[in-house]
């Protein structure tokens, strides 16, 4: 009867760790997609490109 207790108890206590598990999973993963700036680096390196491209084709205009 006692190895049956601690048995149960075991298994209650990995239930309960695979619940924190679970929750700390769901959380990190949240938090990960919040801090994901790789589509906004991409954005503005294109943008400063952009920018730099219209600059050396009005300075080129400018000194023929």
């Amino acid at each position: 009867m006692e190895s049956y207790k601690k048995l149960r108890d075991t298994e209650k206590k990995i239930q309960e760790n695979e619940t924190q598990i679970y929750g700390l999973t769901t959380y990190l993963d949240s938090k990960a997609g919040e801090t994901d700036y790789a589509q906004i680096m991409k954005e503005c390196l294109d943008l400063q490109n952009e920018i730099n491209n219209e600059l050396v084709k009005k300075t080129l205009s400018v000194n023929i």
